[in-house]
């Protein structure tokens, strides 16, 4: 090699491999919104990656809430995780989009799919009173 080669050699940038960065953390967003049987359903997660299995825990959620009330336009799910990995909380809300004025319920706890399943019956609940 010689003295020309060499210093073409060294003006090439090294080869460092994809770049992690451990400090900071990405928060996760995902919005999505989907028609299911006619009901407009929103999704909205902060700090959250919603898994196809809550996806389908949401459809069921829908299926639920419409014997109860045959009228519902949309459906908005609010998926948050609150706090830091040690003491990390988790937060469902629906808001059901019926005539008259609309129902929501919240719940906090640490599974998803138990979180949903207790918000329609608190949903259930309201609109058996209505």
């Amino acid at each position: 090699m010689n003295s020309k080669q060499f210093g073409r050699r060294l003006k090439q940038k090294p080869c460092l491999g994809p770049l992690k960065n451990t400090n900071k953390i990405k928060p996760k967003n995902m919005n999505y919104t989907e028609n299911y049987k006619g009901i407009k359903i929103d999704v909205q997660s902060h700090n959250v990656d919603v898994s196809d299995v809550v996806q389908v825990e949401i459809r069921n959620a829908i299926d639920k809430l419409s014997k109860f009330t045959p009228n519902i336009n949309a459906a908005d799910f609010y998926f948050k995780v609150e706090g830091s990995t040690n003491s990390a909380v988790s937060s469902v809300g629906i808001r059901l989009g019926i005539p008259g004025p609309d129902v929501f319920a919240e719940e906090k706890g640490d599974n998803w799919i138990s979180l949903i399943k207790s918000v329609v019956d608190k949903l259930v609940k309201q609109l058996q009173k209505q």
